[in-house]
């Protein structure tokens, strides 16, 4: 997980990461909250 990300999942294997969205109640809706989790995901990856 980055942060505290809780509606986005990342998983780490190497040079892939694994973005699960984690909001099974609303089926996977993106929010905002999901949209600044993702970024953040995102822009970790790019960082290495």
């Amino acid at each position: 997980m980055v942060g505290n990300a809780s509606q986005i999942l990342v998983e780490k294997s190497g040079h892939v990461a694994i973005l699960t969205l984690n909001r099974p109640s609303r089926l996977n809706t993106f929010t905002r909250q999901m949209t600044l989790e993702f970024e953040a995901a995102l822009n970790a990856g790019r960082r290495r």
